[in-house]
């Protein structure tokens, strides 16, 4: 797949044109220029006012509907200083009267499951005109639907590397942008293998882990992979502490297995040797209703051993199960949020210890490969125990505790705040990266 390029220009420097010839589709207004290169991608188009009478830009643009299409424009002015830019730069050097307005691009946003990106959806509006499908399931596509999209598309951003990926690879024109984001889920899958990758422009991954172990099993290109993370909305979470809530731990997301609930309760099992006011809260879908689900029996004897072992230990009045609740508005509760998953299969971001230290809880997490790129140092911890130790050394430092969430926050806003994953994405849409 080609960028679209447009030259307004004067017979030039033809090792360049030839260059431009080879990486692009080009459009020229010069038909002598074009007569002497090797017209692998090159035309000429014929606009008479411009062969005629050479007439100023903004008369050309004008005249120029399709300008709108095209990925770049490319004048001697930006030949001398040996630069492509994008069509804002473009207009914004060769001063085209406003009256012209670059026309906002069209976005085609479709995946199963669009959770990851509705928070975006008003400031990509700002910029582009949005169309969103959703599908019922990763193995389907509206295909009905998708090709209706096509039609106007100019950038195709699929999320989930699965069937959708694996459809619009083979089915996007040559003038449009196609754009993968992948999970951790995707590794697991075989979508990867059945990409048309030379119609893919970029796959993204949420971190460097999976960037590598993508790479590794589809053999992706390096050149077509990049790195933008999970984005927290930080402003969100700022809400005030409830008294107390140093003492209550919390485990964001306790399903699958993989999750780690048993390591949970074994620290909630060793704070209360110390300080019986602790106490475990579990948001999200709680165990027993994992077992009326189409879950492997390996997951389901996992989760009823973890309910007898509560009741075992005495711990049912210390372990709070509370189903899907506001996580902005319940953190007010919590003073520690734990990521406790397991190592062979690891998290590709784990969005919910940010959610903690975006709110002022303290996050803990132990190790699993790829961590030390996403989390800072002080929250990454070998294991329960040393956990276990660090929020018992912090109930006395409380100064240190406070230290330690307002350098958390800082650094939620410094590097996940939804404002800087978007300038990220941004550059990405823009064809910067």
């Amino acid at each position: 797949m080609k960028y679209k390029v447009l030259l307004i220009l004067e017979e030039y420097n033809l090792e360049i044109i030839e260059k431009l010839n080879q990486d692009y589709q080009v459009d020229c207004l010069n038909q002598q220029l074009v007569k002497k290169v090797n017209k692998n991608n090159i035309r000429f188009i014929n606009y008479e006012d411009y062969l005629a009478k050479n007439t100023e830009l903004d008369v050309i643009v004008k005249k120029l509907d399709s300008f709108r299409n095209y990925s770049f424009i490319i004048s001697d002015y930006i030949l001398n200083n040996n630069k492509y830019v994008d069509l804002d730069t473009f207009l914004k050097w060769s001063k085209v009267p406003s009256k012209y307005p670059k026309r906002k691009l069209n976005i085609l946003i479709n995946g199963y499951d669009l959770k990851f990106m509705k928070s975006l959806y008003p400031l990509l509006e700002k910029e582009y005109n949005l169309t969103i499908i959703e599908h019922s399931d990763y193995l389907l596509i509206d295909k009905e639907a998708c090709l209706k999209a096509l039609e106007t598309a100019d950038i195709i951003w699929c999320e989930w590397l699965v069937e959708n990926a694996r459809w619009f690879s083979y089915n996007v024109k040559e003038f449009q942008r196609l754009i993968i984001r992948a999970h951790r889920f995707e590794l697991y899958k075989n979508y990867g293998y059945k990409l048309k990758m030379e119609n893919v422009e970029k796959i993204i991954t949420v971190g460097y882990y999976y960037y590598e172990e993508f790479i590794k099993k589809f053999d992706i290109p390096r050149h077509k992979m990049t790195i933008v993370p999970n984005f927290i909305e930080c402003d969100k979470y700022l809400q005030t502490k409830k008294k107390d809530s140093q003492y209550n731990i919390a485990l964001i997301g306790a399903l699958p297995k993989r999750k780690g609930l048993h390591r949970a309760i074994k620290i909630l099992f060793e704070l209360k040797k110390k300080n019986m006011n602790y106490k475990l809260h579990i948001l999200g879908l709680k165990p027993e209703d994992l077992t009326s689900t189409n879950f492997n029996q390996e997951e389901k004897k996992y989760y009823q051993d973890i309910l007898h072992n509560i009741k075992i230990f005495n711990l049912e009045d210390d372990i709070i199960f509370t189903g899907w609740v506001d996580v902005k508005k319940y953190l007010t509760n919590i003073g520690y949020v734990l990521s406790l998953s397991d190592k062979d299969k690891p998290e590709s971001f784990h969005i919910t210890p940010f959610e903690g230290l975006a709110s002022g809880s303290m996050a803990l997490a132990t190790y699993w490969p790829g961590i030390e790129f996403i989390y800072p140092d002080f929250v990454i911890k070998k294991d329960e125990d040393e956990i276990v130790k660090t929020i018992l050394d912090l109930e006395k430092k409380p100064q240190k505790y406070q230290q330690l969430v307002k350098k958390g926050q800082e650094f939620i806003k410094d590097n996940y705040d939804i404002k800087v994953i978007y300038s990220y994405i941004a550059s990405i849409l823009r064809g910067e990266v």
